[in-house]
């Protein structure tokens, strides 16, 4: 062990070199371990999750409030409802 602290210390740069590329690599892999927590645990917080829906087309996905009460007078099987906007969807269609 000490003839390896000695190298470290007599090669700076190397040893820099290295303790930078741990840290990059552990702070990659936390993020991407959460990244896949939380993409497999989005809908557990949800107690009704089957029964959620969203109102919208390919290229967006936004209402207006008017849209909702329409909805929910014509079709008596909505329970509530809440208007959504901002929410863009780009995808590249071919067809």
């Amino acid at each position: 062990m000490n003839s390896y602290l000695k190298f470290l210390s007599r090669h700076r740069l190397f040893t820099l070199i290295n303790i930078v590329g741990l840290c990059l690599s552990m702070a990659f892999l936390l993020l991407l371990g959460n990244l896949i927590y939380r993409q497999t645990t989005v809908e557990d917080y949800q107690t009704r999750a089957d029964r959620t829906f969203v109102v919208g087309n390919e290229m967006c996905m936004m209402s207006n409030f008017r849209v909702g009460e329409r909805l929910k007078d014509r079709f008596p099987e909505v329970e509530d409802w809440c208007s959504m906007a901002g929410y863009s969807m780009k995808f590249n269609i071919q067809g």
